[in-house]
This record gives C-alpha cells, sequence and structure tokens, in this order.
C-alpha cells in the first residue's frame, strides 16, 4: 500500500519551491522593466508638451499648424466644463481618494472574463 504522507510532503515543499522561483522571476522581471518606465517630471505642465502638426506646400513654405498644446490656468476654465470633464472621465471624483476601487475591481473582472466594460482609472491615475 502506498502510503499519500510523503508524496503529499514532497508535492508540498515542491510546490513552495516552485511558487519561491515564480516569485524571483517576477521580480527580476520588473526589476529589467522599470529601467523603461518613464518618470513624472517635476512640473507636471511638462508631462505633455506635444507641438503642433506643420502642414507644408509643395514648395516647402507653411501652409498651416494644427493640434499642439496650450496651458489654460484652472482658473480660466469655467465650472460647466470642470464638471462635463468630471462626469466623462470620473463621475465618482468626489467620492474616492484617488482610486476608485470597486470601478477597478469591476474592469478588472471583465477583462479577465473578456467582458468589454468601462474603464478603472480615475482623473488621478490617468493623471499619475
Amino acid at each position: 500500500m502506498i502510503r499519500l504522507r510523503p508524496i503529499l510532503s514532497m508535492l508540498g515543499w515542491l510546490g513552495v519551491a516552485l511558487f519561491g522561483i515564480g516569485g524571483l522571476i517576477l521580480l527580476l522581471l520588473v526589476g529589467i522593466s522599470a529601467s523603461g518606465i518613464p518618470r513624472v517630471p517635476g512640473q507636471l505642465t511638462q508631462l505633455i508638451s506635444l507641438p503642433p502638426t506643420e502642414i507644408f506646400a509643395a514648395d516647402g513654405s507653411l501652409l498651416a499648424k494644427v493640434g499642439g498644446r496650450r496651458v489654460i490656468p484652472i482658473e480660466r476654465m469655467t465650472e460647466s466644463y470642470k464638471n462635463a470633464v468630471i462626469a466623462a472621465e470620473d463621475d465618482q471624483f468626489y467620492h474616492h481618494p484617488g482610486i476608485d476601487k470597486p470601478a477597478l475591481l469591476k474592469a478588472t473582472v471583465g477583462a479577465l472574463i473578456g467582458k468589454q466594460s468601462r474603464g478603472g482609472s480615475t482623473i488621478t491615475q490617468q493623471l499619475a
């Protein structure tokens, strides 16, 4: 008759070893990929500094500039504009500390089961 206790003990230790090796591999991969992650600049106004698209004629003369970025102080934005951005991007903005855990959980579960749902990130997370 086969004794199960030594086999189960060996399988348990094997599982612990594999879990530890997997953790070390994960830490190694995170360490390698962390060097390529962009850092947030000291001044957030420098975060997005895309120049405008320039359209030139066949002779090389500038026809138009499209796009680009204009910084507008928040004091100059109307309340209705601020409210529209909050409603579109993060309707729970005033009800969480920066991370909307229920929305994040819902989006994660939706992604895992293949169901398309709205995102779980907040305005704070998008800025960061």
